[in-house]
């Protein structure tokens, strides 16, 4: 899988386990949210990969004169996902402080184990390996308070390369018997296939 194929599975997985509406869990690093969806946005960023042990070659009789190599590579794959909620407001209207957004990712943690969960990320080809620490990181901006909170998530992913592989099935042999100071015997030929 491609990193952009992984986000798109995470931010699908995340929006699915915590129930939140389309569009508001993104990919990261955008200029501003987008769209109507601004009370609660969660985003997601592949932080890291890294392969896990050595890819698995394998090679597998197409017929003909083709085979099919394959090369299995698992990776570990590092999942930051950030939520963020619009801030309460106490009776006169300002923005209060909250922890809603640390609470969602503290759940997201736990609702990642659950069996639909775990359906969810077998059907994506994702395999949980870690939740990290939930961490709060609500902050004052602009003299509002913005809820965020942030949990890091490891996967093992699978990916698969292959290619058609052009094999020799028919190898013509011919062999030749020289006896020292004598002439050649007739030539004995013979045909492999394999």
């Amino acid at each position: 899988m491609t990193d952009d194929a992984i986000n798109l599975a995470v931010r699908d997985l995340v929006r699915a386990v915590m129930a939140m509406p389309p569009g508001s869990v993104r990919p990261a690093d955008q200029m501003a949210p987008s769209g109507g969806q601004t009370t609660e946005i969660a985003t997601v960023k592949i932080v890291s990969t890294s392969e896990i042990g050595h890819a698995a070659l394998t090679q597998a009789d197409a017929g003909d004169d083709t085979s099919t190599a394959s090369v299995d590579q698992l990776d570990e794959v590092v999942a930051s996902v950030q939520f963020y909620r619009s801030p309460a407001k106490d009776a006169a209207g300002k923005a209060t402080y909250s922890n809603a957004a640390f609470d969602r990712a503290k759940r997201l943690g736990a609702r990642l184990q659950l069996p639909s969960s775990v359906a969810l990320m077998n059907d994506a080809g994702l395999g949980l390996l870690r939740v990290g620490p939930a961490r709060n990181l609500s902050a004052l901006a602009d003299s509002i308070w913005e809820s965020r909170g942030q949990i890091d998530i490891t996967f093992n992913v699978s990916t698969i390369e292959t290619e058609a592989v052009v094999t020799v099935t028919d190898v013509p042999v011919g062999i030749v018997f020289q006896p020292p100071g004598k002439a050649p015997l007739p030539p004995l030929s013979t045909e492999v296939t394999t």
